[in-house]
């Protein structure tokens, strides 16, 4: 979904898509100013997600509960966002091997 115009990723957006296991959702053309919201159900139903991409978007807050249903998860990039990540944030993401993370600030 590289390139696309998005400003939300709704509640359960994915949930039809239960066999996917990578997802690129990088470089969004937001408009200025707006940022990328993730509703906290966003990913519900990835239970087979193994890579995320969310780089190079504006998203300002992930709620910690985000990746409860990828539990398979073991790619993350969260490269180039605004994020500020809360500690607790990791603590769904038993699986992760690895995380590319920058230009963010941890609370």
């Amino acid at each position: 979904l590289r390139g696309h115009y998005v400003s939300e990723i709704p509640s359960r957006l994915f949930s039809h898509l239960f066999k996917l296991e990578q997802l690129a959702f990088k470089h969004s053309d937001l408009v200025i100013d707006n940022s990328l919201v993730i509703d906290k159900e966003a990913f519900f139903g990835l239970a087979n997600l193994i890579s995320l991409d969310l780089s190079g978007n504006d998203i300002k807050h992930l709620d910690p509960v985000t990746f409860v249903h990828t539990p398979k998860l073991k790619e993350l990039n969260l490269m180039y966002t605004s994020l500020n990540i809360d500690k607790e944030f990791f603590s769904h993401l038993t699986n992760l091997k690895k995380i590319r993370i920058s230009s963010y600030r941890l609370s």
